[in-house]
């Protein structure tokens, strides 16, 4: 009958599906860790960046600093985590604090707010270059974001939480 036959189809699949990998701190931090980002290059490493919270106002984080780490492909391996602004101004009232992408050469884009600041690393060839800053305000930044095109431009995004705008720069 049809549904033996659908039932043998699916018994088939997912025997061919690998089980999930078990869950994996990646932050292992005593932290407040949060606004998780994640891109894939294309050699199949995930790159993961995010937020430890150290101090709170309230609800609110009131210091902070953008962290990354990557999944190696190969080997399933996950790297420590290393502290990408290290200034302790990475948080905001919106907690949307960080932003990753890669290009089709395996270099990864880190974008975090720090202090009235947006800020850009590249890793390129397996090493983070200097922070630079790409955006200011003179108020509250959030919501740090970035996309690269298979060009390589980057398009980057923030929200200047006084007056209520969305900013953009590319390059």
């Amino acid at each position: 009958s049809i549904n033996r036959r659908l039932f043998a189809v699916a018994l088939v699949l997912v025997g061919l599906v690998a089980p999930a990998a078990a869950q994996t701190n990646i932050s292992n931090s005593s932290w407040f860790s949060s606004c998780p980002r994640i891109a894939l290059d294309p050699f199949g490493n995930a790159h993961v960046i995010w937020a430890e919270f150290y101090k709170m106002n309230g609800g609110y984080p009131s210091s902070g600093d953008a962290f990354y780490a990557k999944l190696n492909g190969a080997t399933g391996q996950w790297s420590a985590p290393v502290n990408l602004s290290n200034s302790g101004l990475c948080f905001s009232g919106e907690w949307y604090v960080v932003g990753i992408d890669c290009d089709l050469s395996g270099n990864v884009y880190a974008v975090y707010v720090d202090g009235a600041t947006i800020k850009l690393r590249i890793q390129s060839g397996g090493s983070w270059g200097a922070p630079f800053v790409v955006g200011a305000a003179p108020g509250e930044v959030d919501s740090a974001r970035i996309a690269v095109n298979a060009q390589g431009d980057l398009f980057i995004c923030w929200y200047e939480a006084g007056p209520g705008l969305v900013h953009s720069r590319a390059r």
